[in-house]
């Protein structure tokens, strides 16, 4: 079974592991410092979620393609490789001020996921996605940037 952000165990996980960073944390790859990173995830979850305002649009890549990379992500529980591209929209190089803030509403995205619900939720690089692919991705993506902090 594929890990997915809808498994209450595994989603209980990752909140713990959130709760764990801590302003000390320095990234094993990547540009961004801690604080980016937390303003990053918050962001690409509530965008996942429809939390704010959001356009959704797909990217301009083809469809077969972008069928084949969402079917090979979203396949096993391969990690999502290090220093894979970010979308611009969640490139964060702002100085982020407020740190605890920032971690208590990314863990209130986090619990969101218990009652997900966003059926026009359009992926810009993958396009479409089903709830099961979201939860997998979601997944993928947020223990993708813990293990990036070493948590």
């Amino acid at each position: 079974m594929v890990n997915t952000i809808f498994d209450p165990e595994l989603r209980k996980d990752i909140i713990q592991r959130a709760t764990s960073i801590h302003e000390k944390c320095e990234p094993k790859w990547g540009k961004m410092n801690v604080s980016q990173m937390l303003r990053h995830c918050k962001l690409w979850d509530s965008w996942v979620q429809g939390y704010g305002e959001w356009e959704y649009f797909n990217g301009d890549r083809g469809l077969e393609f972008e069928a084949a990379a969402l079917k090979a992500i979203t396949a096993d529980n391969t990690p999502i490789n290090r220093n894979a591209n970010a979308s611009n929209l969640f490139i964060i190089t702002e100085v982020v001020p407020d740190f605890e803030l920032e971690k208590q509403a990314w863990i209130q995205r986090l619990e969101a996921y218990s009652k997900f619900h966003n059926p026009t939720f359009i992926h810009d690089f993958f396009g479409f996605m089903n709830k099961e692919q979201i939860g997998i991705l979601a997944y993928k993506h947020n223990d993708h940037h813990l293990r990036q902090f070493g948590v």
